[in-house]
């Protein structure tokens, strides 16, 4: 199977002003993500907005970006609900437009109790797209649902034979390691800090899913091609900058925030939905303003 190798943008979703999916937005992202050389897209997740999003909806931008990738923009779906048969059916739906791989989290509302009703469930959404892979989508701050990662991982993967590895979005480099390390580097980590991409790199990680990637990836890119030829150095001092960016983001909320930087670089994509609300005139002022001069987008700011 396919590994992701380089940068994953955790895609937002496009909406219109009236807060409706605006589908027409998903080409414009893409020649963004083409122009930062970023190797995929990973749809509907957290900064996608998956879980306040129809499954209908979801399938519409399914459907959108699978019209725009290919082999060098790859698409992953995240297929997550806290019911099981939209899961599945989302599964079964991306399997059917050509996306590249399924993902998915924890239920979060009535959350599983232990590691094997955890997987139980994922088994149940994997399932529904047996030839697609698959990654467990790990992030506990959202879902609160927090098992050491290599006892999942070592019961699905004995359940599951397209059970491809883990978007591991926890601060937590042990466990990260030990999930590389399982069975011989069976399971493809895909790491899921974007402040702290350079800590994946030293374990090993080939492939990251972030959501600064959307509009920031020139700054990574550098950070990557430091490390590969072993300035740790100049590598440490562009993770600096990712932090700086981060920062900045969550005095609005990154969710905000990202939507608004991403129309600063001509590609719209519109409100959050409720209950995020965009940033106001001032917002956005402020926004540009801490922005300016950090020098790591791909396109200036407008």
């Amino acid at each position: 199977m396919h590994r992701f190798e380089g940068l994953v943008a955790a895609a937002h979703s496009p909406m219109a002003p009236d807060g409706s999916v605006a589908t027409g937005v998903v080409p414009l992202q893409a020649a963004l993500h083409r122009e930062q050389e970023n190797v995929g897209v990973f749809i509907c997740g957290s900064t996608g907005e998956g879980h306040s999003l129809t499954r209908e909806e979801r399938q519409e931008l399914a459907e959108a970006w699978s019209s725009v990738v290919d082999q060098e923009l790859r698409l992953i779906v995240h297929v997550g609900c806290n019911a099981l048969p939209d899961a599945r059916a989302l599964a079964e739906h991306a399997g059917s437009v050509g996306a590249s791989a399924i993902s998915c989290q924890a239920p979060c509302y009535e959350r599983p109790r232990t590691v094997d009703e955890l997987v139980r469930f994922i088994v149940e959404v994997a399932g529904a797209a047996p030839d697609l892979p698959f990654y467990y989508y790990d992030i506990p701050s959202f879902t609160h649902v927090d098992f050491p990662i290599v006892d999942v991982m070592e019961q699905a993967g004995r359940l599951l034979p397209n059970l491809q590895g883990v978007k591991f979005t926890v601060d937590d480099p042990d466990a990260e390691a030990a999930c590389l390390e399982m069975q011989g580097g069976r399971f493809e980590v895909l790491h899921g800090c974007d402040e702290r991409l350079l800590d994946g790199l030293r374990l090993g990680c080939t492939g990251a899913v972030g959501s600064t990637y959307n509009y920031a990836a020139p700054v990574y890119r550098n950070l990557i091609d430091l490390m590969e030829i072993g300035d740790e150095i100049g590598a440490s001092a562009a993770q600096e900058q990712a932090v700086r960016l981060v920062e900045v983001l969550l005095r609005f909320g990154v969710l905000r925030a990202g939507k608004a930087i991403m129309g600063m670089l001509g590609v719209d994509c519109g409100p959050p939905r409720l209950p995020s609300t965009p940033l106001s005139e001032a917002e956005a002022g402020e926004l540009a303003s801490l922005l300016d001069g950090m020098d790591i987008f791909p396109r200036a700011l407008s």
